[in-house]
């Protein structure tokens, strides 16, 4: 029975589990369900959305235009208006220190090819120049009717003191590197001989200033001087005039320069001239009198008919030396036997003249190649045969030797930069296929075919092994072109941390000079403290002195009162005694002194003293000291007397009385001076 029901009770809490995992299992499925269901919803929602804004967006004005294609890439560094807001991008440039913008048109052919180089110029100086293209074909937009370019692409440089200066060199990355470099740093520092001798021989005209930088910011005249050394790159960007500052006085003192804000222009054969005073020192007046007095020692004469006309006068100008070049026309070319890449163009397409650095690099790179030759044609002023003429410019056709009916045409998906130009010829220049009857009049072994066409494939080896050489030699030239220019910037930041330590120098000696007169002054004020702490003390010592002194002279004063205030009471006690007697309280003395005799001269003015006597009478409460003074053999009596409204003194002398009062406001102590004169005292 046990089992039985031990074997039910397993039976049933084995069924209360299964029933569990079936409830949990399907609150599971109904939570996926849940899930998935409001994961539909809300894609269906987003894509609801999408649409009803895509459909808004389709039928607004705002994206109803539809702007020209865009010419560069959104992760490139360039910035490109497509639109042609000139606002905007105003705002953008004036917010960098220097900015580059490229104006273009889509259509142009030209400007694609320089979109190219102006990206990779971007990328090596993005960090430090802001560069912007904007589309001035646009006709809805500002650049167009704002600027009316006749030919595209062009190139201005902005930073926060140029109104812009255009770039007219070569669009290449290089070559736009190189300006962008020169426009940063304009100005070369001289800061010894060395340097002054390396910045006069590099250049036929160079111009040199000193200024003074003691202040902690340029002056003005430096600043106009910098603007001009800015503009003269608009004029000549590479081969122009080179603007120096020197930093030293004594090296400024070589060129003729004696006081700061002084500008000379160094010229060939050791020639100087000093800007005049008479004129504006403002960077258009230098720049106008650089142009003016500028002397260059290669110039190209052109000469025509009147040779000896153009001759005399560049002869009686100055010391010159010619040289005369000639002047060839080229023959017709007829030789089959040569490789010829023939390059067709036209003057009105804008590519072709892009093209036109391109292809004088590469011939530089082939002259020494004989059995090349490089050409080019205008399409337009020649009347071709059908079968050489092209349907669009420009256009590279190579001709092989030998074989001139087996042209190659350059492919048109390809772009035409020097490192695809030069792959193009090595790659066909060799295949061919001459006669046998061409090389010689004997007949041709299979051996020597077979060492023939080993030379051709080791020569196309070193062909391709030269033309990797090549192109380290001129990645090496930029990156010491690059180093170069680190330089410069690197000896202009030098030059100007050292004009900045100067002048840190002088502050400090400055400050020094200060804090030792500081300490001086601080000095003086120490003794002053001292004495006036001596001073001090010795007030302090006579105060406790005359303090002590004070106080015994209290003490004798209140000794004094206390005498006075006992006679004063046995003079009362006395009248209290004797009521019948009237006595007068001026003549009462001590029982100790003797009695005055009376002389014949007090009696007669007995009667003044008796009114005196009534007077004193009337006094409330009046005290009287007696004093004994010994002059001379005689005893002299002072008595002061005091009342409520003043101080009566008499003085007993002999038999005389004088009487005088004296007011209580100005009689405050009682001093006792002890003079010893010829043995004698006085008392007061």
């Amino acid at each position: 029975m046990v089992e039985r029901q031990v074997a039910k009770h397993n039976a049933e809490e084995e069924n209360t589990e299964e029933t569990k995992r079936t409830r949990l299992t399907e609150k599971r499925a109904k939570k996926r369900a849940m899930v998935r269901l409001a994961a539909i919803r809300l894609v269906l929602c987003l894509l609801v959305g999408l649409f009803f804004y895509i459909v808004k967006a389709s039928r607004s004005s705002h994206y109803a235009v539809n702007p020209s294609a865009r010419l560069f890439h959104p992760m490139s560094p360039v910035r490109e208006f497509r639109s042609g807001d000139v606002q905007t991008m105003r705002k953008l440039v004036a917010h960098s220190e220097l900015s580059m913008v490229m104006f273009y048109a889509p259509w142009c052919a030209e400007s694609r090819l320089a979109a190219q180089e102006y990206v990779e110029a971007g990328k090596e100086l993005h960090k430090e120049i802001f560069f912007a293209a904007i589309n001035c074909w646009e006709y809805a937009g500002e650049c167009r009717k704002k600027f009316a370019f006749q030919k595209f692409p062009k190139f201005f440089v902005y930073n926060s003191r140029l109104e812009g200066i255009e770039y007219n060199g070569p669009v290449t990355t290089k070559h736009i590197v190189k300006f962008l470099r020169r426009v940063a740093s304009p100005v070369t520092y001289v800061r010894n001989l060395e340097d002054l001798v390396f910045f006069c021989a590099l250049q036929d005209t160079g111009v040199l200033a000193y200024f003074d930088f003691s202040g902690w910011r340029p002056t003005l005249g430096y600043l106009h001087y910098y603007l001009a050394a800015q503009n003269a790159l608009e004029i000549e960007p590479f081969h122009g005039v080179n603007f120096g500052v020197i930093t030293s006085l004594e090296v400024a003192g070589l060129v003729k320069i004696k006081e700061p804000r002084t500008v000379v222009m160094v010229r060939a054969l050791n020639d100087t001239l000093v800007y005049p005073d008479t004129r504006n020192f403002s960077h258009q007046e230098i720049l106008a009198w650089v142009e003016e007095n500028k002397v260059k020692t290669v110039q190209w004469l052109p000469l025509s008919g009147m040779k000896s006309l153009q001759l005399s006068t560049e002869l009686y100008a100055g010391p010159s030396l010619l040289y005369f070049t000639p002047d060839n026309p080229d023959g017709e070319s007829t030789s089959v036997a040569m490789d010829v890449l023939l390059l067709y163009y036209a003057p009105w397409c804008g590519a072709c003249s892009a093209l036109s650095h391109i292809w004088l690099v590469l011939a530089s790179y082939f002259k020494r190649a004989s059995n090349l030759v490089l050409a080019r044609i205008n399409g337009d002023k020649n009347d071709l045969p059908w079968e050489f003429t092209v349907p669009a410019y420009p256009t590279v056709i190579f001709f092989p030797a030998f074989r001139k009916d087996m042209s190659v045409k350059y492919p048109d998906n390809l772009p035409m930069t020097l490192p695809n130009l030069a792959e193009f010829v090595l790659a066909h220049a060799r295949r061919r296929n001459r006669p046998r009857s061409n090389i010689t009049g004997h007949k041709v072994t299979a051996d020597c075919q077979e060492k023939t066409e080993a030379s051709n494939l080791k020569i196309q080896s070193l062909e391709r092994e030269l033309s990797s050489m090549k192109e380290e030699i001129e990645t090496l030239r930029t990156q010491a072109q690059k180093l170069q220019d680190a330089f410069h910037i690197v000896k202009g930041a030098n030059i100007r941390l050292n004009a900045e330590n100067r002048e840190k120098d002088l502050r400090i000696e400055a400050l020094r000079k200060s804090e030792a007169k500081l300490k001086e002054a601080l000095k003086e004020k120490e003794v002053r403290l001292l004495q006036a702490d001596v001073f001090m003390r010795a007030l302090q010592e006579g105060s406790v002195k005359a303090t002590s002194e004070n106080v015994l002279l209290k003490m004798q004063v209140s000794a004094l009162q206390q005498a006075l205030d006992s006679i004063y009471n046995v003079m009362e006690a006395d009248k209290k005694q004797n009521p019948t007697e009237r006595k007068d309280p001026r003549h009462s003395v001590d029982a100790a002194s003797p009695p005055t005799p009376v002389n014949r001269k007090d009696r007669q003015g007995e009667g003044s003293s008796q009114v005196q006597k009534d007077s004193l009478k009337d006094a409330p409460q009046f005290r009287k000291v007696a004093q004994p003074v010994r002059e001379g053999g005689r005893q002299r009596e002072h008595f002061h007397v005091h009342s409520a409204r003043g101080k009566r003194r008499e003085d007993t002398e002999g038999g005389k009385q004088r009487v005088s009062v004296v007011p209580t406001a100005k009689i405050q102590h009682t001093q006792v001076l002890h003079t010893h004169e010829n043995n004698q005292e006085d008392y007061t």
